[in-house]
């Protein structure tokens, strides 16, 4: 019986499908791939605080990057009873043994671990975001400067109202934009913190 914290016997199979999705698709690699690297960071300081002996963690260490190049093939046969952590966890503890394997527990918990992994995933998305919002800024105030002798009618309440620009106008929306990118990269800071240990 695998480790299910508190679960002492198996979902049915279309349970466990309703709970966790594909067994090991694209996205269960991904978010292994992030689990593991901060298990990796979490076990370099278990080893510089001198919490865990460095033949421990060295063996877990490269246990760990077998998997990372295996691309997480010994695992994509079996089942995760709860959860991709739970399922990763065990094969270190089956493959290395408890007393290695188990290390990866050792100040750290669940929380740590999702939270951790979260903001590790949003990165690229929230990168990719302010790439493309800053693209667009910066045409909008080209086209802003390109059509800022273009004359045209700005609206109140569906009706023209009084003349400005059409650069003016573009100007405005980049404006707004900036204004969504300054808050974008503000609330973006907190990604650059690490959770582990909260």
């Amino acid at each position: 019986m695998e480790n299910t914290g508190r679960i002492r016997k198996a979902l049915t199979a279309s349970a466990r499908r309703i709970v966790f999705g594909k067994p090991l698709d694209q996205d269960a690699l991904d978010e292994l791939w992030h689990i593991s690297r901060v298990d990796q960071a979490h076990l370099l300081m278990l080893q510089e605080s001198g919490i865990v002996k460095s033949e421990r963690i060295t063996r877990l260490l490269a246990a760990i990057e077998r998997l990372q190049e295996q691309h997480f093939v010994p695992l994509r046969q079996k089942t995760a009873m709860r959860g991709l952590f739970l399922l990763y966890e065990d094969y270190l503890i089956e493959t290395e043994g408890a007393a290695v394997g188990g290390v990866l527990q050792t100040a750290r918990s669940r929380n740590d671990l999702n939270a951790t992994v979260l903001k590790r995933r949003l990165r690229r998305p929230f990168l990719r975001l302010i790439e493309q919002a800053l693209r667009l800024h910066a045409i909008l105030l080209r086209r802003a400067s390109r059509y800022a002798g273009t004359v045209m009618p700005v609206y109140t309440h569906g009706q023209a109202a009084m003349p400005t620009t059409y650069g003016h106008y573009l100007a405005g929306i980049a404006q707004a934009l900036f204004r969504d990118l300054d808050a974008l990269l503000t609330a973006g800071r907190d990604m650059e913190r690490c959770p582990l240990g909260a």
